[in-house]
């Protein structure tokens, strides 16, 4: 039995205290850097005139809060640079094995404190600077901090005609046009622009007419530039600039602007004919075929699981270790899905589509050799009451609340969705990274599970008294089961109940549910499983010497 393992609790009611919300905490930034992403000698740039610069210092060790060795330095910025709008910066490196794990807060413009926790190779052995990418390379933005002998110092190379052309152009891409073309205005803050307005943007420091095809509140402007088949953010200030009398015509006849270019909210694809945002209340069963926002193109996704505003997703040709959760705005349904969802056995064909059998073997599918990747929260406080492990049964629902031991402290966090190696994907509250764990550093509410399981027929349960292995039926105290949420069955087996034992007498028997409501039933309408069960338990107490 897998409440066997609830022995050990904590008093009653600090399963509804703060301790199982999640604490705040100062979490950073996880990036891996493997061997083959390390930036070293002929591939990385001397930096440009132009660049921010920081300077690299005081490197030194000290322990996190799980008392951990990690390597600390501090930086600073020197130079601001010239390039608007500042780029992101990086941090890169290598050990004696040439791979770095960075457990780091964000970069600051001004300065702050680095935080490295080297995950392979020694941490005596290290090597780390800033950088900054793009389509011109990798440009060094800093000094280049070593410590110990992590191997050959790193070199930077000098540009070459082709290097520098990108990088000019880079930053052309990032710059608005000096003045107005002649005959427009600027686009104004709070300017009411409308879907098919014609306009000119801003495009590599040049006017280039462009069709709105959606303002947003945020005062960002959807466009298409002439010529282009994508869409473009751009912002109203400096970016964009209309006729004057184009915006009069809007506000005395706004029917007369309109367009056939569709966009999701966010979204920079064209909605391809044929195809319609997703509807809110439409059912999708498991399969589903969609179209998802990759950012740059449409991917064609089948449905794992459909959960109030969001999709846990599957990409065709891939198996579930790269499965997603994702707003379901972000997708699009066929006309021709659509038709389909209203045939009779349409649930059973769209379900062929992620059954196991379509990933056989690694080669199946790319990457689908790749392990899924387990967190490790072990279990070193006592267990909350009336809160068990998760069991091996029960299916976990995206947006189940559970709860993981963590700094000392029991952590409150949601599914995300299952794992077909078992492992369940979560994200701890209040933070947006998810990671993988095992059911069994896992904690559930049994009113929670009670909830889960109603769901699910009871007689498929391994909570079942009948599936208990005679063994362990034997085993059980009456303490364990005053702290276990099992199935009792009637007589009859067409009744069931998931119940805390109480007590019991030789007439009737006490159980208490989840939801804390006391069942008093003649004992002799018990299973006899059941009653056996209990029977056991009154050997046990007639034995003077236990």
């Amino acid at each position: 039995m897998h409440n066997n393992k609830l022995s050990n609790r904590i008093p009653r009611g600090l399963n509804r205290s703060p301790a199982l919300r999640f604490a705040s905490a100062a979490f950073v930034l996880l990036l891996t850097f493997y061997a083959d992403n390390v930036v070293v000698g002929q591939d990385l740039l001397t930096p440009a005139a132009d660049a921010p610069q920081y300077r690299l210092s005081n490197p030194r060790h000290e322990s996190d809060m799980f008392g951990r060795r990690i390597f600390v330095a501090d930086y600073t910025r020197t130079e601001e640079g010239k390039l608007d709008p500042s780029p992101a910066i990086y941090v890169s490196g290598k050990t004696k094995s040439g791979k770095l794990t960075v457990s780091g807060a964000p970069i600051s413009k001004t300065g702050g404190q680095l935080r490295l926790s080297v995950n392979f190779g020694s941490s005596k052995d290290i090597e780390i600077y800033f950088v900054v990418r793009g389509a011109y390379g990798t440009m060094l933005v800093s000094n280049v901090l070593r410590q110990g002998d992590p191997g050959a110092a790193t070199q930077t190379k000098a540009w070459t005609a082709e290097e520098t052309a990108a990088y000019e152009r880079a930053k052309l891409a990032t710059t608005p046009p000096k003045s107005l073309p002649e005959g427009y205005i600027a686009v104004k803050p709070g300017a009411e622009l409308l879907p098919g307005m014609p306009i000119q943007a801003g495009s590599y420091a040049e006017w280039v007419k462009a069709t709105v095809i959606r303002a947003d509140a945020n005062e960002r402007v959807l466009v298409q530039l002439a010529g282009k088949d994508k869409l473009v953010f751009r912002d109203r200030a400096k970016w964009l600039a209309i006729k004057a009398e184009t915006l009069q015509q809007g506000a005395n006849n706004p029917s007369q602007f309109r367009t056939d270019i569709r966009a999701l909210p966010n979204s920079r694809l064209i909605i391809p004919d044929g195809a319609d945002p997703l509807p809110k209340d439409l059912e999708l069963p498991v399969g589903t075929p969609l179209k998802y926002d990759y950012g740059s193109r449409w991917r064609d996704v089948y449905v794992v699981r459909n959960v109030d505003d969001e999709i846990k997703l599957r990409y065709k040709d891939f198996d579930s270790k790269w499965d997603t959760t994702q707003p379901r705005s972000k997708f699009l349904i066929t006309k021709e899905i659509l038709d389909q969802l209203k045939q009779p056995e349409v649930a059973k064909k769209f379900a062929s589509n992620i059954a196991p059998e379509k990933f056989p073997g690694k080669d199946s599918a790319p990457f689908s050799g790749r392990k899924i990747r387990i967190k490790s929260y072990p279990i070193k406080l006592e267990i909350p009451e009336k809160s068990q492990i998760v069991p091996e049964d029960v299916t976990l629902e995206p947006g189940t609340p559970l709860a993981a031991c963590w700094a000392n402290k029991w952590n409150a966090l949601s599914v995300m969705h299952e794992n077909d190696d078992g492992s369940v994907k979560i994200r701890f509250e209040g933070w947006k990274t998810e990671y993988n764990m095992k059911r069994s550093e896992l904690v559930i509410q049994d009113k929670t599970l009670s909830e889960l399981r109603s769901k699910q027929p009871l007689a498929e349960s391994k909570a079942n008294a009948e599936e208990e292995p005679a063994s362990e039926r034997e085993n059980v105290t009456a303490e364990q089961l005053t702290k276990t949420l099992r199935v009792w069955t009637d007589s009859t087996g067409e009744f069931k109940i998931e119940a805390y034992y109480v007590s019991h007498t030789m007439k009737k028997i006490t159980l208490l549910t989840a939801a804390d409501r006391e069942i008093n039933m003649p004992f002799s309408k018990l299973s006899e499983a059941d009653q056996d069960l209990i029977s056991k338990l009154d050997q046990k107490s007639r034995n003077p010497f236990e």
